[in-house]
């Protein structure tokens, strides 16, 4: 079943939906869902209901909420600054293998797909990357977003590969977060003043 034109978003929404992949609508040139919606947890695989949305509503974009069939590394990028310097560095180290699927977001950032892992989303305050799981969605290509003011983004998700008939492997999201935020080495010598040694007080009170 689709009752689309091939390159429109319903068209698309149809094709992940006979993939497996959950999806529902976002609102036309946003990454919002629809007010009164449920947002990802309306995310379905049926058809019936995915035409009825994309009939009424032919522009809406296409949201797939993560932990599903997938989890994803979303590189972001910014007027201030991007993730791709870390993204880098965490690749090689080996902790970026395995994405079965990669897009291009609205600013110029990328989305890797890797299999679901059973892990929470994750935000890296201000290193512009995150990794999104359970409890979360991504914007799939082709829908339409205008990039930020002050970015020379294309404004729209497009696909740059997409290899889904591979196993890939999972992302570690521990491993991916002590990289990012390494602990912190603390010092265990002891520093207690020598007249807080216990006993010492006492001998100064004989003497």
């Amino acid at each position: 079943m689709n009752e689309f034109s091939k390159g429109t978003l319903g068209h698309a929404a149809v094709t992940y939906a006979k993939a497996g992949w959950p999806v529902f609508p976002l609102q036309p040139g946003t990454k919002d869902p629809f007010r009164g919606s449920h947002g990802f947890k309306d995310a379905t695989t049926d058809l019936d209901r995915i035409v009825r949305w994309w009939v009424q509503q032919p522009t809406a974009n296409i949201g797939t909420p993560t932990g599903v069939v997938y989890d994803v590394l979303d590189i972001d990028c910014r007027a201030t600054g991007d993730g791709f310097g870390l993204a880098d560095r965490l690749a090689a180290a080996g902790l970026l293998r395995g994405a079965v699927a990669r897009s291009q977001t609205r600013n110029g950032g990328e989305q890797w797909f890797y299999p679901k892992a059973d892990q929470q989303t994750r935000s890296f305050k201000g290193r512009f990357l995150d990794i999104k799981a359970n409890g979360g969605y991504v914007v799939v290509p082709p829908s339409l977003v205008p990039a930020d003011e002050g970015v020379d983004g294309p404004g729209r998700y497009s696909w740059l590969e997409f290899d889904i008939a591979s196993q890939g492997q999972e992302l570690d999201g521990g491993r991916i977060a002590a990289f990012v935020n390494p602990p912190r080495h603390t010092d265990s010598t002891d520093k207690t003043p020598r007249a807080r040694v216990a006993g010492s007080i006492q001998r100064l009170a004989d003497w």
